[in-house]
């Protein structure tokens, strides 16, 4: 395995194998070190990166349905491309009879994005869920915005097995937790013939607070001095609290007719699977690492609304389902002095 320099010189770290631990509510996309023959004992290393990551949100509908089969007026499953910036430090420490290059990581990911949709339908029967108002005749238009942040960080232990002269394997377990927000802003114009338009505004903002562990395992392939071939796969469980305002105005009427505010708060696990495929490329004071991903989720939080025949009000809340995700990543990592 190629051995670019010691403790005091510039030498990057590989850095292709990428975890979203956790779930949509604290992705994790801060990289992971898999095996490289660079590190030394009491070695500190530093990487830094961008991230690409595309969150697919559970569908988001509009209050405000069709008369009588109760199906939402808008309704969608917004997908939002982020991007940002990943960190992590580490330190090898001396070895503990438990492989080769044991070593510990913190590591720190922010990403954000937002997205749009648009819909509309042409006359119809349609009725609001809250006011009394219908069923009427009319047109919609409605246009969504949703806004996505997103902090994570992770600490973990890894180290290296190596299995011959080509392939080494890295088994790791550590803490993760985060911090996810979603906002959605929906603007439905509602027009009746004969009737100027009516424009409801609907606003809700979704927080999750998320702490679990992790489990991955990693495999480097040295084809050639200057190159390596990187997989992994890790599994995830986290804890999840959740917090969602939602807030609702009639806004043909200054809000006076019709403005309403609701808080609701819930606990959930989550499940997460991952796969990882990346590659580096090492030069004489240097590596630079990308890698792609895939997860999947078994419960992504989202926003509930009611219309007027699930109860309206009573039906608001968070919701679960499973998603599956993707992204990728590029990083380069140096050996500090």
């Amino acid at each position: 395995m190629a051995r670019i320099g010691g403790r005091r010189c510039l030498t990057a770290l590989v850095s292709a194998t990428l975890f979203l631990a956790g779930n949509a509510s604290a992705e994790q996309f801060v990289p992971r070190i898999p095996a490289e023959g660079t590190v030394t004992d009491g070695m500190f290393y530093l990487s830094l990166g961008g991230a690409v990551r595309v969150f697919n949100l559970p569908s988001y509908n509009s209050s405000i349905a069709f008369s009588p089969s109760g199906s939402p007026v808008f309704e969608t499953s917004p997908s939002v491309v982020t991007g940002g910036g990943v960190f992590t430090l580490g330190m090898a420490v001396p070895r503990i009879g438990f492989g080769v290059r044991p070593r510990f990581e913190v590591a720190v990911g922010v990403l954000f994005g937002e997205s749009s949709d648009d819909g509309s339908t042409p006359l119809a029967s349609i009725r609001h869920p809250y006011t009394g108002f219908g069923p009427f005749t009319a047109s919609t238009s409605s246009h969504l915005e949703t806004e996505v942040s997103n902090f994570d960080a992770a600490f973990r232990f890894k180290t290296d097995f190596p299995l011959g002269n080509m392939l080494t394997v890295t088994p790791s377990i550590g803490v993760v937790g985060g911090r996810f927000r979603s906002k959605y802003t929906l603007i439905m114009n509602i027009v009746q013939p004969g009737l100027a338009p009516a424009n409801n505004a609907f606003e809700d903002v979704l927080r999750t607070w998320s702490v679990g562990g992790e489990v991955g395992l990693a495999a480097t392939l040295q084809l050639s001095p200057a190159w390596r071939l990187n997989a992994g796969v890790a599994g995830s469980i986290v804890q999840q609290h959740s917090r969602l305002v939602l807030a609702d105005c009639l806004v043909a009427f200054g809000c006076a007719l019709f403005n309403q505010s609701q808080t609701f708060t819930d606990r959930q696990l989550d499940f997460q699977v991952s796969g990882t495929l990346g590659a580096t490329f090492s030069w004489g004071w240097g590596q630079i690492s990308i890698a792609g991903l895939g997860t999947w989720n078994s419960d992504v939080p989202g926003v509930r609304r009611g219309t007027f025949n699930t109860g309206a009000v009573g039906a608001n809340g968070i919701k679960y389902d499973d998603r599956f995700g993707y992204g990728g990543f590029v990083a380069v990592t140096i050996a500090l002095p």
